[in-house]
């Protein structure tokens, strides 16, 4: 593809210093943010050229390929300024992920568009929907000015490893008027309203504007669910302080178990609708700073909460710590589930929400641990998602970003979304955590001209958008559903716009197979070229755990030599099993590795589950739940 690994070495860089554990935690100064962030932004910009590069050659065109950044904004300079001049144009779309998606991408558009697609066989349909509002004019995002009024949902099938190309035409209209009385208001007298798909249904109770019910109708699960926003006042003043270290509510003002704490507004919401064929979306507004679109898409199980917080206020001196809760009528006991870094999922326990009560039970490692932090003792790390289920029912919620969570009483979960706080938790930082659109120098002057060494806040404070998506199955489906949705969010799809139509787009597609849906392919690197000889790396992994799931906890068989369409990459001539890191021979790190004495005094080898060499002339290997195996392809 005209591609080499130094193309991406920047983003690798930046990438790898971010995962020092102030960058993962949030643990660092704001000027040490702003750089942190500046060089996955650098690297990033070199990474996006390679990305359109290879964009364009795959379909086969000259025309140049952009990359959007701000979809989540309504944001795309290019679809935006294209649609506005009543231009075509073709957005590509490529599925990083290794199996067939039932998905929707958005795109920003100034005008009714239509879409035209060769070959329909993967198409669900497009509709031209008005774009996601903010609460009030305290949201407005940075780049509000450039936001499009319209997106443009587009429905398909993505095939793996493949890419997609849809011609974006202007409408005949010259304004099309039914795009905006798509979203009506909603009567609070009504009682209810509802948004479904062939897969699902979610109605509102119209008196509080919130979610009353979930039904799936694949399986027939039914939960009622109510969901809403709180905060937790920060501790301030003596005594250890909330900050960028420690999550601390105020004991003087939160109940042990977290139920007093404070709705944000007026604890309901005010409620608007759009429903068309291919999706369907309930907006609510529940304060001047808080605001949620509720999606249900056509052919999706899963139901989409985009939300949208901040600026936090504080003109009551306060600090905040905002959460979305959701409870259900599931029970759970004191059980729930939190991932571990994506892989496993590993049953929690809730302590005690007694304070100073000595709980034997909810730490294993502790034989009677002394709860002096009722709320936040329960919280528990949470990258990919969070599940409760009792004898017939799983309720799941995904997350796109790492958030931390708690079941402080039965059926329920609370994920926290945003902080901003007042004062320093005195463990390192030295500054509170308060973001605002910049920062000053942290030296400065005054009118007076007197140095200053501590920074000031400039402009409002920081405004976040993010995403949950909530599942309801019953228990046995649920881990198959969860885990789809996870890939599926973390392979997020790569959108890219050309202005003009192009005619006989290449397909390209990068499997020769659809893999066994317990597989995925983690990794696929082209490595430097040695002596005319190309070589790739490439992952695999086993997505469900040892009893995880009925049918797919089971080993897998997977052809290595059979994965790849291209004629370069269809039969490697090696094939050798590397080291997880890829730094080392599999069969080295097992020679080198230490053996230690166990229980008895005696000695008990590490085993590894299947580091049986590729087999036959389809290179079989078996990944063992959970298993990731890597290797390096010889051409």
């Amino acid at each position: 593809m005209g591609m080499d690994r130094h193309d991406m070495d920047p983003l690798a860089a930046a990438v790898a210093l971010n995962q020092h554990h102030d960058a993962i935690t949030g643990t660092e100064m704001q000027h040490v943010t702003y750089d942190y962030a500046a060089r996955l932004a650098a690297g990033g910009a070199v990474a996006d050229e390679a990305t359109k590069e290879a964009l364009a050659k795959l379909v086969g065109t000259s025309e140049p390929v952009f990359l959007c950044k701000l979809f989540n904004e309504s944001v795309c300079e290019a679809s935006n300024d294209l649609s506005h001049a009543k231009k075509s144009f073709t957005v590509l779309v490529y599925n990083p992920y290794s199996s067939v998606r039932t998905s929707n991408v958005r795109i920003p558009v100034a005008a009714p568009s239509t879409v035209r697609l060769t070959g329909k066989k993967h198409f669900l349909d497009a509709q031209v929907v008005p774009s996601t509002p903010i609460a009030s004019a305290k949201q407005a995002l940075q780049n509000q000015a450039k936001a499009s009024p319209y997106e443009l949902v587009i429905g398909y099938a993505f095939e793996p490893f493949a890419i997609t190309s849809f011609t974006v035409e202007p409408s005949s209209a010259s304004k099309d008027t039914t795009i905006d009385k798509l979203r009506k208001k909603v009567n609070k007298k009504v009682g209810q309203v509802t948004i479904e798909n062939d897969k699902v249904v979610v109605s509102f109770d119209t008196s509080t504007g919130l979610i009353k019910t979930v039904k799936n109708k694949v399986d027939g699960s039914t939960t009622s669910l109510t969901q809403n926003f709180f905060w937790y006042k920060s501790a301030q003043g003596d005594g250890q302080k909330s900050g960028a270290y420690i999550f601390r509510p105020d004991v003087n003002h939160t109940d042990d178990d977290g139920q007093n704490t404070p709705c944000v507004g007026k604890c309901t919401a005010k409620l608007t609708i759009v429903k068309t064929a291919v999706v369907s979306e309930v907006h609510q507004v529940f304060s001047d700073w808080v605001a949620q679109t509720v999606r249900v898409y056509a052919g999706r199980e899963d139901i989409e909460l985009e939300w949208t917080v901040g600026p936090i206020p504080f003109s009551d001196g306060f600090g905040k710590e905002v959460i979305s809760r959701f409870s259900t009528d599931v029970k759970s006991g004191d059980s729930f589930f939190t991932d571990s870094n994506g892989r496993d999922m590993l049953e929690r326990k809730r302590c005690t929400t007694r304070k100073h009560a000595m709980d034997t039970k909810c730490r294993p490692s502790v034989k009677a641990y002394n709860v002096t932090e009722p709320v936040a003792s329960n919280y528990f790390p949470i990258n990919t998602q969070v599940l409760l289920k009792d004898s017939k029912t799983g309720f799941s919620i995904s997350v796109d970003r790492s958030q931390g969570g708690a079941s402080l009483i039965e059926g329920q979960v609370e994920l926290m979304v945003h902080r901003r706080l007042l004062q320093d938790d005195a463990r390192g930082v030295a500054e509170p955590l308060n973001e605002t659109q910049s920062i000053s120098p942290y030296d400065w002057k005054d009118k007076s001209g007197v140095t200053h060494h501590n920074p000031y806040r400039i402009g409002k404070g920081l405004v976040a958008r993010g995403k949950h998506w909530v599942s309801v199955t019953s228990k046995k489906r649920a881990p198959s559903v969860y885990r789809r949705l996870q890939s599926e969010i973390y392979y997020e799809p790569v959108i890219g716009i050309v202005p003009a139509a192009i005619t006989n787009p290449h397909h390209f597609k990068g499997l020769q197979t659809e893999l066994p849906e317990a597989v995925e392919i983690l990794t696929v690197e082209k490595q430097p070229a040695k002596a005319g000889r190309s070589s790739v790396l490439i992952r695999v992994a086993h997505k469900f755990g040892v009893g995880e799931d009925e049918t797919m906890s089971v080993p897998v068989k997977l052809p290595l030599s059979q994965l790849f369409s291209a004629a370069h990459l269809a039969t490697p001539k090696k094939i050798v099993e590397m080291s997880l890191s890829a730094n080392q021979l599999k069969k080295d790190m097992i020679a080198r590795r230490r053996h230690f004495k166990t229980d008895g005094n005696q000695r008990r080898d590490s085993k590894t589950i299947f580091t049986e060499k590729p087999k036959g002339k389809d290179a079989l290997i078996t990944l063992a739940p959970l298993q990731i195996r890597t290797f390096m392809l010889h051409y």
